[in-house]
């Protein structure tokens, strides 16, 4: 099951314990604005910040949509996606030939309209599918997609806090060590903290896609 949006949310304050003894001479607002950023990367590059967001009604002759994520929430991919009952296929910006895909209208080009098989994200705020809905249907597309917080909340859901705010930690320190003219500057300590961030954030993308999702390593990519 995947990691969805929690209920209960943790301040950036509560991070503030496994960073500031490890530089006491640190301004408060940088560390914290530290650890935004860092909380932020590690939730966008490890996908493990799940959830599934509410059904989109599918409409006739429109392939593109809108991505509404819970509030203070940005998605980053869209992990899996369903049109009704039948499971949808992401595919990657190169692997759409077909103009129709983007302009229904698009001249010359051969244009699909029936139940959607692909989905894309565009950006952080929109998806497409094709072919194109030949309906217009309530609820009919389904997806659960990774998410990260938007840098105007000072919060993040427990889950983060309770599991990972060690190697949450370990990026605010890499990232603080690494600063100019600082007492706290120190850049074989940054390399050494960034290593071990690294590290965790490999793990939790590992657990995110691996013990979730079940990726298939072998896709053979099919254009559309």
């Amino acid at each position: 099951m995947a990691e969805g949006v929690d209920t209960e949310m943790k301040s950036h304050n509560d991070f503030l314990d496994n960073v500031m003894p490890h530089v006491p001479s640190a301004n408060v607002d940088m560390a914290l604005l530290e650890i935004k950023n860092t909380i932020i990367d590690f939730c966008e590059k490890s996908l493990i910040l799940q959830t599934t967001l509410d059904p989109v009604t599918g409409i006739v002759d429109v392939s593109d949509y809108d991505l509404e994520p819970p509030k203070d929430r940005r998605v980053t991919k869209i992990l899996k996606g369903w049109y009704k009952g039948r499971e949808l296929t992401p595919v990657s910006f190169d692997e759409i030939t077909n103009p129709a895909a983007y302009n229904p209208n698009a001249a010359d080009a051969p244009v699909r309209r029936e139940d959607p098989r692909n989905v894309w994200q565009k950006d952080a705020d929109t998806f497409s599918v094709y072919p194109i809905p030949n309906e217009t249907l309530a609820n009919a597309i389904t997806l659960v997609v990774a998410l990260k917080p938007t840098r105007s909340t000072s919060s993040i859901d427990d889950v983060i806090y309770e599991d990972y705010a060690e190697i949450i930690a370990h990026g605010v320190l890499a990232r603080m060590f690494m600063s100019h003219d600082k007492p706290y500057t120190d850049f074989k300590l940054a390399a050494a903290r960034q290593a071990l961030y690294t590290a965790g954030l490999n793990v939790a993308r590992d657990r995110a896609l691996k013990n979730y999702v079940r990726v298939s390593k072998h896709v053979k990519i099919r254009r559309i």
